[in-house]
């Protein structure tokens, strides 16, 4: 799987070990979370070794997805040179999710 799993504790070391990050904030219940859980697989392939791709999941982690500003679940939040430099809630289409992941290694 080309997703890692992270949690408030790790998050930090995967933003300092990586250029650039994309973090899907998810919740276990969120049917969109799990119909664009393949979406975010096949992009994420697409970019390995390039992007590092993170899930999150909000029920385990809720403080600190709240202090990340998110309140819809699936949101991505794009990070570069540790730094959140981007957060789109419910992004719908694969090609949507590569532009945005294109744009944020180009940046």
């Amino acid at each position: 799987m080309s997703i890692e799993k992270v949690n408030s504790q790790n998050f930090e070391q995967v933003l300092s070990e990586n250029k650039f990050v994309v973090l899907e904030a998810f919740a276990t219940w969120c049917g969109y979370c799990k119909m664009f859980a393949p979406t975010l697989e096949s992009v994420a392939s697409e970019f390995q070794g390039k992007v590092k791709f993170c899930k999150i999941d909000a029920d385990e982690n809720q403080d600190y997805i709240e202090s990340l500003g998110v309140d819809l679940y699936p949101t991505l939040l794009y990070f570069k040179d540790g730094k959140q430099v981007k957060k789109v809630p419910n992004v719908s289409t694969k090609d949507a999710l590569r532009s945005e992941v294109e744009t944020l290694c180009n940046s």
